[in-house]
């Protein structure tokens, strides 16, 4: 979706009613694949008098859609497999212009799960480290309760 309407009044007079004035509808409408597009003619349900005297336009144009965001775009990755994905974006909404479609990345770094990218003795050397570390804490705890 998305667009705009134009709309041009108090033209010259209309050939078929003087006493009114031309005027010109443009309905300018979101459409991507159109690239620029061009205006074309647009029933509307208008009287042929009203068609004469205010002729309606319709014009499919990626020029009618609403500016890219990063909102416009969504991310799909690979599966994490040896710490690396490959991650690829695509439009989830009609725009034009703005922010351009990210480039997909290859090889990206992930982390699947921990045991997976952490070597088991870095693992090993942490939980010795939280444990004296309690227990540093716990002795602390008891040489202040004994001072009291």
């Amino acid at each position: 979706g998305g667009g705009a309407t134009l709309s041009y009044q108090h033209g010259d007079p209309c050939p078929r009613n003087q006493s009114r004035r031309m005027r010109l509808r443009l309905h300018v409408v979101c459409d991507v694949s159109a690239g620029e597009g061009r205006p074309e003619a647009y029933d509307d349900d208008a009287s042929p008098e009203e068609a004469a005297c205010a002729p309606a336009l319709l014009w499919r144009s990626a020029a009618g859609c609403p500016l890219c965001t990063a909102a416009s775009y969504t991310s799909l990755a690979t599966d994490c497999r040896d710490g690396l994905r490959d991650v690829t974006r695509t439009r989830v909404e009609a725009c034009f212009g703005g922010l351009d479609l990210p480039a997909e990345e290859r090889g990206q770094a992930c982390l699947a799960h921990a045991n997976q990218m952490v070597p088991p003795w870095v693992l090993a050397a942490a939980a010795a480290a939280a444990a004296a570390a309690a227990g540093v804490v716990g002795w602390l705890v008891v040489r202040l309760l004994r001072y009291r």
